[in-house]
Order: structure tokens, then C-alpha cells, then sequence
């Protein structure tokens, strides 16, 4: 992340450079923007990578929490220490349930998504077909990534789901986060869950991060340094909020069921 111009590095991943040098001056016509205000602005509703640790995964049929590849299941009091500061948004390519591809980027230095017309794979009739069989199904995921410490053992774990509701109530975290005074400790919490009817007529389940304190990251008692704020274009005057333009995705019946991350 070293370089003047955005690199990709040779584990696939993307490091903004550019936003390296980021400082208090505002452009003409842009606003300075605190990069984890941006993600909640812009957002909708792990190992050997980008983030170290062993995936976290939650079952939206049951509502359970697992570690790692043998799927050890995380206890109701286990509690996890979430490290904000190197929160992660991006898209993950996963053809034949591998990864296969990825466009991340960390949330502080001022990466935003891209769209989808800025990846490859276009024509759907070369998608691989769903789980079920019925339909194809577009490879790249939306994903967030959200880095923790188990408090327990110090295992560090990444939770890094593709589904919209389990990505939504990570948005809703961190907006609770952002809300809170935290003399830059960063959220001890229990991983809780609650459900919702699906059309199915059946239970989903999502996320519910609960927290039950504030601890620094760092061994040593020392607060992440604050991000410095991005430069994000003023909109025209008169233009509605982008979220209230853009078009809705048509719900998935199985999106939210089949999210367990491939190792």
C-alpha cells in the first residue's frame, strides 16, 4: 500500500494507495467525509488475503455461529473484541464454491465498493447455476468483513458474509458504533441473533451483535489513530439521496440461507 497509484496485491486484493496522503484540505465543491460516516453513507441496506483469521460463519436457517473449516460452534457467552479500524467492503468471485477472485479494500482508507460493471463476467448464460439448480447465478458476491478477537483464546476470526441481511446488520453495528463515545477503544460483543418471516413462510435468521464493552485492540492499551477524512463530491442541489434513486434488487428466496463462506 506503498505505491503512488492503486495496486492489486499478489493475494488479489486492492490497496487505495492514493488515499495514503489524504489531508484536512477540501477540494472545491467535495466535503470531508470521516471514512466509516462514507461506508454508512454508501452502503447498502480473512485469512491469507487482506484480514488475518479463520472465517465466521453465521447460519441463517438456525441462527448459530461456527469457526473455521471443522466448524466449531461459538458459545452463547463467547465474546468477541471487533476491530473496526480494519473493517473491509468489497466483492468476492466464487465459482464452484471456491473464491476464485476479489476486489477489497479497507473501509479507513477511503475504499468504497465498486460497481458491478466495473468487474468481469457479464454474460449470464456462462454463471454457474445455484445450489438448487434452478437458476444461474451472477459469481461475484457483495461482502463485508468485519476482523475480531476471540476473548477467550485470542483467536483471531473474520466474519465475512454475502448475504444482504447478515451485510445490512453489520451496517447497523457500526452506525451503533459511530453513535458511541469510544475514546478509541473498539466494541467487545456477544454474537446474539434474531429472526424475521421470509416468504417462504419459514424463520431467517440475522446477526445481533451485542455490546457488552469497549476495549482498546492493542495489547499494549493504545487507540487506533482516528482515519483522516476523505474528500466526497458535493451533490447538486436538488438531488435526491442515491439510495432513494437507485433500483431495488429483487429479494432471493435462498440468498440469506446459503451464505456459509468457501473455504
Amino acid at each position: 500500500m506503498s505505491d503512488e497509484n492503486e495496486k492489486t496485491n499478489g493475494d488479489g486484493t486492492n490497496s487505495p494507495a492514493t488515499l495514503k496522503n489524504t489531508t484536512a484540505l477540501t477540494p472545491p465543491g467535495h466535503r470531508l467525509v470521516d471514512p466509516f460516516d462514507r461506508y454508512l453513507e454508501t452502503e447498502e441496506g480473512g485469512t491469507g488475503f487482506l484480514l488475518e483469521g479463520e472465517f465466521l460463519n453465521f447460519n441463517g436457517q438456525t441462527g448459530e455461529s461456527t469457526i473455521g473449516k471443522d466448524k466449531r460452534k461459538v458459545g452463547a457467552t463467547t465474546s468477541f473484541l471487533v476491530h473496526l479500524y480494519d473493517m473491509a467492503v468489497g466483492w468476492a468471485k466464487i465459482v464452484d464454491n471456491k473464491v476464485v477472485a476479489r476486489e477489497i479494500g479497507l473501509v479507513r482508507l477511503g475504499y468504497e465498493r465498486l460497481p458491478r460493471e466495473a468487474l468481469d463476467d457479464f454474460e449470464e448464460r456462462t454463471w454457474p447455476w445455484n445450489k438448487q439448480g434452478s437458476k444461474r447465478e451472477d459469481p461475484w458476491k457483495k461482502v463485508t468483513m468485519l476482523p475480531m478477537r476471540n476473548m477467550e483464546d485470542d483467536g483471531l476470526a473474520v466474519f465475512g458474509p454475502f448475504a444482504d441481511t447478515q451485510r445490512r446488520a453489520i451496517k447497523q453495528f457500526v452506525a451503533k458504533c459511530r453513535r458511541s463515545d469510544r475514546g478509541g477503544k473498539e466494541p467487545v460483543v456477544l454474537l446474539k441473533s434474531r429472526s424475521f418471516k421470509n416468504q417462504s413462510g419459514g424463520l431467517t435468521y440475522v446477526p445481533d451483535f451485542e455490546i457488552v464493552g469497549w476495549e482498546f485492540w492493542d495489547p499494549s492499551n493504545m487507540p487506533e489513530p482516528p482515519p483522516p477524512p476523505i474528500a466526497v463530491a458535493l451533490e447538486p442541489p436538488g438531488t435526491p439521496p442515491a439510495k432513494l434513486v437507485a433500483a431495488k434488487p429483487k429479494p432471493s428466496k435462498h440468498d440469506d440461507m446459503d451464505d456459509a463462506i468457501p473455504f
